[in-house]
């Protein structure tokens, strides 16, 4: 889409993608036993939340957040406001809420970092690995919003920060690595 804003194919499957993702995976209150703003790791082949043998129904809040930062590059290139009227609006009323929603479940000040997987079930960490790497993707997809929805900054730049300084003090280290 950056690089042929002319061809609308880009930007059309952006937001069918982005459409897609927020119907099926965010839970808005169609999914009964999750609570609203919950996002879904997996659906199921009829798009219902996939439920494991054990019965519990995962969020990754790193990849979640990773298609905030996703939704938010493609939002800044769909500048055309009547042709994205519709998803420009759907994506503000939601993807703050949805961020300081992720990052509360994900978030472990302690040991500094975003859970691997989480249950919305039993709602407690399935597995508490935090990778490197959903802290700068929280810091981008965050800062998207920030600029894509400045009045969203107040609530939002605390969390970015808090993404940072553990980034910045518990992963990466003096050597650059």
């Amino acid at each position: 889409a950056e690089e042929r804003p002319e061809q609308p194919f880009w930007l059309d499957r952006a937001e069918e993608f982005i459409d897609f993702i927020l119907t099926h995976h965010l839970n808005l209150g169609q999914y009964e036993n999750l609570r609203k703003f919950d996002f879904v790791e997996s659906v199921d082949p009829e798009h219902r939340p996939w439920v494991e043998k054990d019965g519990s129904i995962l969020c990754d809040p790193g990849h979640a957040l990773e298609f905030i930062g996703l939704a938010g590059k493609c939002l800044l290139q769909m500048r055309d406001p009547v042709r994205f009227k519709n998803i420009s609006a759907r994506c503000g009323a939601l993807l703050p809420e949805l961020f300081c929603h992720l990052f509360e479940l994900g978030f472990q000040l302690g040991p500094g970092g975003i859970v691997k997987s989480y249950d919305l079930v039993r709602r407690r960490n399935v597995n508490s690995d935090m990778p490197w790497w959903n802290l700068p993707e929280t810091v981008r997809a965050g800062t998207q919003l920030c600029v894509l929805y400045p009045k969203e900054s107040e609530r939002l730049l605390p969390l970015i920060s808090a993404a940072l300084e553990t980034f910045l003090s518990r992963y990466l280290q003096k050597n650059g690595f």
